[in-house]
């Protein structure tokens, strides 16, 4: 009997960790791809994300007319739509190539979380086993460190957070999935690797006393940055969120089957009737307008120079044609 091959998912909001996991996976001698990006100054370890799965999400976000960025919960079953199939056969020969003759690959992209039942097809349709590496971090920590990389407002930060966790959540609950917390990563790494070993019975996670040196020489508790020491209470949903999840992860096995943390409504609620939400996002809006007017002003300077420099090479040109057009007929009377 031919054994199905396995796709490890890691998935979790910007922010969380997620690159790290995957660090910790690649360490492991699990393919986490073979066109992944480059380590920069925001993520030094590197990111450990096959550009090729991005851009095949960011098409996803750009057909949906949405963005990773986007605050708003998408439409129900919109993988459905007919529009969507255009792209299947993309992103099978896309999985196809990634798995080679690798028994088990690993996939690491935050858009997974919103993206997964597209996914999840595919994965169905090539029979591969799913299992879900889910990794949270404390809300604020992501809103801080969102705000450093992309200038985001506390209040968007927050509701991203509650978009990529209430889809992840919802998503993983269908297969084997371990809950792992942003610190946990750098205080219980070894207790974490056991438990993916427990529940997804993979050998590369019963091996990682093999690189062990090299784990923790990859997980380097400074990156572990904008820490908060209190926790911040509003807005109290997200705060009970966290406090459930991190619950969840201290659990030597956990099983979220049928668990409801997060609802639909309660992030409309929130999104649409919390005053000091609605204020962030208006200042938000009102800071966006700004700078379009501003990138405007800067786009019509730079047409105006572009303008003045064409009339300056159309002169330049006149005048090179006029000095040829006298030097031939210099030479035809000679």
């Amino acid at each position: 009997m031919k054994e199905n091959k396995t796709v490890i998912l890691i998935l979790g909001m910007h922010r969380s960790g997620t690159s790290a996991m995957g660090g910790v996976l690649h360490t492991l001698g699990i393919n986490m791809g073979d066109n992944l990006f480059h380590a920069t100054e925001d993520n030094k370890k590197g990111y450990y994300e096959d550009k090729d799965i991005v851009q095949l999400n960011e098409k996803l976000f750009y057909m949906l007319t949405s963005s990773w960025h986007d605050i708003f919960l998408l439409e129900d079953n919109w993988w459905n739509d007919e529009k969507f199939k255009s792209i299947e056969n993309e992103a099978l020969e896309l999985i196809k190539n990634k798995l080679g003759n690798n028994s088990t690959i690993g996939i690491k992209d935050p858009r997974m979380c919103i993206l997964f039942p597209f996914w999840e097809n595919i994965f169905h349709t090539l029979a591969l086993d799913i299992k879900c590496i889910y990794i949270f971090r404390h809300p604020i920590e992501v809103a801080k460190s969102l705000e450093k990389r992309n200038g985001f407002s506390e209040a968007k930060s927050i509701l991203l957070w509650l978009k990529y966790n209430y889809y992840a959540l919802k998503y993983i609950q269908n297969y084997q999935n371990v809950i792992i917390s942003y610190p946990q990563l750098f205080t219980d790494l070894s207790t974490k690797l056991t438990q993916c070993y427990k529940v997804f019975g993979i050998s590369y996670f019963e091996n990682y006393i093999k690189v062990k040196d090299d784990l923790l020489s990859f997980i380097d508790k400074s990156l572990h940055r904008n820490i908060i020491k209190a926790d911040k209470q509003n807005p109290k949903i997200a705060f009970d969120l966290y406090t459930q999840l991190k619950a969840y992860s201290d659990e030597d096995i956990c099983n979220l089957n049928n668990t409801i943390l997060l609802s639909k409504e309660d992030i409309h609620a929130l999104l649409y009737q919390d005053i000091n939400i609605l204020t962030d996002l208006l200042r938000d809006y009102h800071n966006i307008q700004e700078e379009n007017i501003h990138l405007n002003n800067k786009l019509y300077e730079l047409r105006k120079e572009v303008h003045k420099r064409t009339d300056w090479a159309l002169t330049l040109k006149e005048k090179l044609y006029k000095c040829e057009s006298s030097k031939s007929k210099t030479q035809t009377k000679q």
